[in-house]
């Protein structure tokens, strides 16, 4: 007997990943007889679905089932019906109309863990509006958190009010950008304001130190360059002092990818397009939909790397590009040694990547920074589908520090997530100040 929890949430398992160590079942004497099995170890079904599977039954042994025709429980457009009973034969699932005399009975453990729990305090801080895009920093050095959302600046007034203060217009901002940044743009130590714009320039707004801002055009970064922004990501990547930045985007019209770039810093309060540092038109990659980008110090060298989450539509997976993950050579030039490293890896004839984000952080404190990575993962591609497939939400952990090379192992099955098939972002965070991080999808 095993015990498969959600698995993506389609009628039947599609990963197989056991909840419980597998136990043997006997049955003692001939004819009806009913076995009760005690599984003493706590079982985490946090979902709204999960599978009793019964398998290699001895031959001339039967599990008793009802003989009248059962009604789909549950049925959806696009995720199947839902019966009581399926039957494996081979490596498929079928549904069977019956349902088999097994009762589940479970004792519900009420938790009282003491962790903070959250509570939505927008309207009573008077944050209003709002945005696809935020962004937090203390841009005027009282010692409190700033808001900027959909290019409106709330400024924090906990001190006085205890509540958020629009001074959008206040500080002289305009639009409504597609994506917007707290950044130290001109390295003085004081928070700039970044407006990425579709059709029109993306502007910076300098701090002068007192929380009083001037409005500079970016010439940088072309006009309609940028139409469906969906990762931005900034970091100092040449050690000059000045933060460079990373644009993704994904489509205009499915499945067609737009372009992504790197721009870096001209030390003047703005940028120079240095994407041909990534993209060189050999891999297939500048034009694969982006989700999620990140910058991080893989190999711990001083030296910002960068890691890109590609969507591969079902339109290109034939030729599916996957993630990137782009060691800095620390000479101004990167590389791609995603293929090297364990992480998003390629089975089966036809690859359906899915990634929906990235995250990096050191959840096992050993000085190097795992990829917690979302995807949206359709349930049908989880263990193959005429030879298709797709990775799901998984940890990569980082083993260089025990390695002279950059490889990850994949610790699917060992983390706890029950796969769901919208999973898209997920972040590290440590919630009870434990000094270990906690995750949340």
């Amino acid at each position: 007997m095993r015990i498969f929890g959600h698995e993506g949430g389609p009628p039947f398992p599609q990963l197989e990943i056991d909840l419980i160590n597998p136990i043997s079942v006997k049955k003692e004497k001939n004819g009806f007889e009913k076995i009760s099995v005690l599984i003493e170890e706590e079982i985490d079904v946090t979902n709204n679905q999960f599978f009793i599977v019964v398998e290699n039954i001895t031959s001339g042994t039967f599990i008793k089932y009802d003989v009248s025709t059962k009604e789909e429980y549950c049925s959806s457009s696009n995720g199947g019906n839902y019966y009581y009973l399926y039957n494996k034969r081979g490596s498929s699932w079928y549904a069977s109309n019956r349902a088999l005399a097994i009762d589940v009975v479970i004792d519900r453990k009420d938790y009282n863990y003491q962790i903070p729990y959250f509570s939505d305090v927008s309207e009573t801080m008077q944050i209003q509006g709002g945005g696809n895009r935020l962004a937090v920093a203390d841009y005027n050095n009282d010692g409190y958190d700033d808001l900027l959302i959909g290019g409106k600046l709330f400024k924090n007034d906990f001190l006085n009010t205890q509540t958020f203060i629009d001074v959008t217009s206040q500080a002289g901002l305009q639009g409504s950008p597609l994506a917007n940044l707290f950044v130290d743009m001109d390295n003085d130590g004081d928070i700039d304001l970044l407006y990425l714009e579709s059709n029109d320039s993306s502007f910076i707004y300098i701090n002068d130190g007192h929380a009083n801002f001037s409005k500079n055009q970016i010439t940088g970064i072309p006009i309609n360059a940028l139409d469906k922004i969906n990762a931005v990501s900034m970091a100092d990547i040449n050690n000059d002092g000045y933060l460079d930045l990373f644009i993704g985007q994904l489509w205009k019209d499915y499945p067609n990818a737009l372009p992504k770039f790197l721009f870096i810093n001209d030390r003047n309060n703005d940028f120079k397009d240095h994407s041909k540092l990534l993209y060189d038109k050999k891999e297939n990659l500048e034009n694969a939909p982006c989700r999620g980008s990140q910058f991080v110090d893989i190999n711990n060298d001083g030296f910002p790397d960068l890691y890109v989450a590609n969507y591969v539509t079902t339109a290109s997976k034939i030729s599916s590009p996957r993630d990137e993950l782009w060691l800095n050579n620390r000479d101004g030039s990167f590389y791609n040694i995603i293929n090297q490293t364990g992480i998003d890896t390629t089975i089966g004839t036809l690859f359906c990547n899915m990634s929906s984000g990235c995250h990096w952080g050191d959840y096992n404190n050993d000085g190097y920074m795992d990829l917690l990575a979302p995807s949206l993962c359709h349930p049908r591609f989880m263990n193959g589908n005429n030879n298709e497939y797709t990775n799901p939400t998984t940890i990569y952990m980082n083993t260089f520090g025990n390695h002279s090379s950059l490889k990850f192992i994949d610790t699917k099955g060992k983390h706890g997530i029950q796969y769901e098939e919208t999973h898209a972002g997920a972040s590290w965070g440590d919630i009870n100040n434990d000094g270990l991080l906690d995750f949340f999808i």
